[in-house]
């Protein structure tokens, strides 16, 4: 189970507040996204957690919004939304982000 370092703000607290998700549910969707960070960015745990830690894993969670039409969702559907966006011109955006990252965190490649 990958955990976050920061449950106020990150990807993680924005998920919560903007979902309305309970902690398990929020838990369980920082974990897959991480995983899926992971493997279609190629990039190590070390670096998913520092990037959806950070501001830009808040602004990434707000992002999904534009993806999910309801604000009280199942993990089903913002699951679904992160794969929308990676889907979408903006897995470009975070590739960027991603580069930078692996300069400053050890081990950032796979």
């Amino acid at each position: 189970m990958i955990k976050t370092t920061n449950i106020e703000w990150g990807f993680f607290g924005t998920s919560k507040r903007n979902y309305d998700l309970r902690n398990s549910q929020t838990e369980e969707l920082y974990n897959w996204t991480a995983k899926k960070l992971m493997k279609e960015i190629k990039v190590s745990e070390a670096v998913v957690v520092q990037f959806l830690d950070s501001k830009m894993g808040r602004h990434f969670s707000d992002a999904l919004s534009f993806f999910v039409s309801a604000k009280e969702l199942e993990i089903c559907e913002l699951t679904k939304a992160v794969e929308l966006f990676l889907k979408s011109n903006q897995k470009n955006w975070l590739q960027d982000e991603f580069k930078d990252l692996m300069r400053t965190v050890q081990g950032g490649v796979q």
